[in-house]
């Protein structure tokens, strides 16, 4: 970290130009799967510390990983007075890791996998309720894909080898494919099966 700035008896800052960085990271407890593996790198700049607009963070080669899982993600940030931000995620989560650690009174058995991209950008608006939604899904975009996932409820709610590819674009369209799956407490049972809309 770095600090350039003089010390007065006033609120006057110093600006701040600091870096950061983990490598090889570990993380073990007994009520969660053992993360073997945390790194990023990151910096955080801030010229005039008395100006909110000249602030700014960026991180990247984030990465979260278990045995079988993992999530990377980068994101930046600039401009509090006007909040600037990029954020990019992917990741891979297999279920079977994490089955053991599930109360049974929630689930009675998960697994299967899940895979997926998200994106998005923008200028956070200043009022974040119902009103921003359009902004942000017209600056997203989301690519999730599951594989032979199987659930249960109990003996009647039970999903099996739920497989699908869903797909959501920043003009508000949405796509799923190769939709199959199994719920034997309900006789359903699809196979590749496909859908596409837009969100009006």
């Amino acid at each position: 970290a770095k600090l350039n700035g003089y010390v007065y008896d006033t609120l006057l800052l110093p600006q701040v130009q600091a870096n950061m960085s983990m490598k090889r990271g570990l993380v073990k407890t007994t009520d969660y799967p053992e993360i073997k593996h945390i790194s990023f790198d990151g910096s955080v700049t801030a010229i005039d510390p008395n100006d909110f607009s000249t602030i700014s963070a960026q991180f990247k080669d984030m990465r979260l990983a278990t045995q079988s899982s993992y999530i990377d993600m980068a994101f930046s940030a600039s401009n509090l007075d006007k909040p600037t931000y990029n954020v990019k995620s992917s990741g891979h989560i297999n279920f079977d890791e994490f089955s053991s650690f599930i109360p049974d009174s929630t689930v009675e058995y998960l697994t299967g996998t899940l895979a997926f991209n998200f994106a998005t950008r923008g200028v956070l608006p200043d009022d974040l309720g119902m009103e921003s939604a359009d902004y942000f899904l017209e600056r997203t975009s989301l690519d999730v894909k599951v594989k032979n996932l199987s659930t249960a409820l109990d003996s009647i709610d039970e999903v099996k080898n739920l497989n699908v590819s869903f797909a959501y674009r920043p003009n508000k369209h949405i796509s799923i494919k190769d939709l199959s799956l199994k719920a034997p407490g309900y006789g359903v049972a699809l196979q590749n099966s496909s859908l596409s809309g837009t969100i009006l």
